[in-house]
């Protein structure tokens, strides 16, 4: 795609109203997680002269949320605290040795000290930067040359770098050996668009480790890898500007997924880059920039300011279910991400950068991120929809796995797929281990199989389950069982302001029965019409998998069907479906990080079928009760 010029052609419409935030809002956020913690507990988690803290990945991220506000003048009564947090911190890294997650702590530490350096002395200064002077990267890091084999240095690797790079500004590091022996091996791992490719291609895991890297180049990094690391980053950053959805969120895929950090993260590297452009002079991307970071935070305050407390996912079920969330995504660790993670872009803010529309907003436009993610993103007149052209099996569904609409609750339609093994890595009691996501099925051997379901191994985790097999044999077994071997072709792109079309056509061994299908896909303001053709079909009928919106862990839903119509009412919104099939409801409750779905198929005697989605709201005395 053509980023640049999709830039340059854009134009302000007419009615156009800015966000009215600014940086402080992102301290407002920030608040909002500090208060997660209860300062009494904070208190005792202190550890006892001569100990170490009890988690120090999670301890760093909140002693730096602490900072970030009473450097700006909020909660000054947790001074005294966060100096005995600090303390603790400065004192704990030179003490480690791997396995450990000081590859990630130090950064938050580093950032913590330069908020709050103003106010501390310069005898405290010198004694915490003496204890952090201590720390030996190779020793104390785990994802390091020497830790570590080589094809696993990734995400890690470059927190670590971040932090070590800040240390350095300080005067108490030097970096040099640690970027010589790392950075030709990490840019690698950058696609053509500039996307950071951690094992098996997660979106979050992209975006996540090129805001770590933003910190080096942001605090003034002007060595033999900047130029390249720059390059990188304004590339990366382009792409995310265009898959940032209708509703401003982080697109679903892979682990760590439908947290509400990712969002930060937008905003975090949104700022960082509408900076770089008023600095270039180009003030309309510099405000594209600018728009889409606030339009990001604003998107997670459902959750945010949610009765019971701020969530740290996208879901309202009880925190301490931890529905939806892998075994490391606890409250603790990831509630405070949220908070620290958006003050790696506070220092960026510029509030004097004036908002022009976001990609996410005019719509218009498809980006294929190629084979590496496997994603397909499209918007159009306020819908935008996502892809997944080959699905990791162990998070995602092969499919159209999200359809998105301004202003409309993210989890009515789909926000995010869910792989069939997906319950070995996050929570979905109650639900199904099939795959979900929208897209055809078709009959072979008297069994119907989806498209969801299939994919190409190499994009699969499956590794994640090797310890739990007996033998080498047995795994491989177990890999074979799927169905492998997808290719996909995209063909008929055409886009433009008032419609976005494109076809992806499919075959391989993982489609067994049929020689092929092809999906047509046209997104306009009227919303999303799909027809699916089955090639070389035996069989003569043709199914397409509709999960429809059962509850959130608090909002339940109203569904109504009858023959080619499903109304999915919740939350004061309408999602309709209809198709020139028939739908059955198969009684089978699946399961994202979002909530229940449950699956309905239309049904149509045919090698084809057409399906239309729209997202709409319920007018006022549609909710008067009868």
């Amino acid at each position: 795609m053509d980023f640049y010029g999709y830039i340059d052609n854009a134009r302000m419409p007419s009615g156009f109203k800015p966000s009215g935030i600014t940086r402080d809002h992102y301290l407002d956020v920030i608040e909002i997680c500090v208060g997660a913690y209860d300062r009494e507990i904070l208190e005792k988690r202190l550890p006892h002269e001569g100990g170490m803290v009890d988690d120090i990945h999670s301890y760093s991220r909140i002693a730096c949320g602490i900072a970030a506000l009473i450097s700006n003048g909020r909660l000054m009564e947790y001074e005294p605290l966060w100096h005995k947090m600090m303390e603790a911190l400065c004192n704990d890294f030179h003490r480690r040795t791997p396995p450990t997650t000081l590859d990630f702590a130090l950064k938050e530490t580093m950032l913590a000290f330069k908020a709050m350096k103003p106010f501390i002395s310069p005898g405290t200064q010198a004694h915490w930067l003496g204890l952090l002077g201590k720390i030996d990267p190779f020793r104390c890091f785990s994802n390091v040359d020497g830790n570590q084999e080589w094809e696993h240095i990734r995400n890690w690797n470059i927190y670590a770098m971040a932090g070590y790079y800040l240390l350095e500004t300080e005067g108490a590091a030097d970096s040099t050996e640690l970027f010589e022996r790392h950075w030709d091996h990490q840019f690698r791992y950058f696609d053509e668009n500039g996307m950071y490719i951690d094992p098996h291609a997660p979106v979050l895991y992209d975006l996540t480790t090129r805001v770590q890297a933003q910190l080096i180049t942001g605090y003034g990094y002007k060595g033999k890898f900047s130029a390249r690391l720059d390059d990188n980053l304004k590339k990366g950053a382009l792409s995310t500007l265009f898959y940032q959805s209708s509703a401003f969120e982080l697109p679903f895929g892979g682990r760590s997924n439908q947290f509400l950090f990712n969002e930060s993260l937008l905003a975090a590297n949104f700022e960082y880059e509408a900076s770089r452009w008023k600095r270039e002079g180009n003030m309309k991307l510099a405000g594209m920039y600018k728009r889409a970071a606030r339009k990001a935070i604003l998107s997670i305050e459902r959750w945010l300011k949610a009765d019971g407390g701020a969530r740290q996912i996208k879901n309202f079920y009880p925190i301490e279910s931890k529905y939806g969330t892998e075994s490391y995504g606890y409250y603790d660790k990831y509630m405070m991400t949220l908070g620290c993670f958006l003050f790696i872009g506070y220092p960026f803010a510029d509030d004097s950068i004036e908002e022009f529309p976001c990609p996410a907003e005019l719509g218009g436009y498809m980006f294929n991120t190629g084979d590496f993610f496997h994603k397909v993103f499209a918007n159009c007149g306020s819908y935008s929809i996502e892809v997944d052209t080959s699905a990791d099996l162990m998070y995602d569904a092969t499919g159209l796995g999200r359809i998105h609409r301004t202003d409309a609750p993210t989890e009515i339609a789909l926000s995010a797929s869910s792989g069939e093994l997906h319950h070995t890595r996050y929570e979905t009691p109650g639900c199904s281990e099939e795959n979900m996501a929208l897209g055809p099925g078709w009959e072979t051997d008297d069994e119907i199989i989806f498209l969801a379901g299939a994919s190409d191994r190499e994009s699969q985790s499956f590794e994640y389950l090797k310890n739990s097999f007996g033998s080498d044999a047995e795994f491989i077994e177990f890999v074979e069982s799927f169905r492998n071997g997808l290719e996909t072709k995209m063909e008929d792109v055409r886009a433009n302001a008032d419609s976005v079309h494109f076809r992806i056509d499919c075959k391989g061994p993982a489609l067994p029965g049929i020689t092929g299908l092809s999906e047509s896909y046209s997104l306009t303001k009227d919303g999303l019409q799909v027809e699916c053709v089955l090639k070389g079909c035996g069989g003569n009928k043709i199914f397409y998998m509709v999960p429809a919106f059962l509850t959130n862990g608090r909002a339940d839903s109203e569904i109504s069907v009858c023959g080619g119509t499903l109304s999915v009412k919740a939350m004061g919104w309408e999602y309709s479906v209809v198709t020139d099939g028939k739908f059955i409801d198969t009684g089978t409750i699946l399961g994202n990080r979002n909530g229940k779905y449950k699956k309905y198929v239309a049904e149509r005697k045919s090698d084809r079928i057409k399906v239309g989605f729209r997202i709409s709201r319920i007018m006022e005395e549609d909710n008067e009760p009868e």
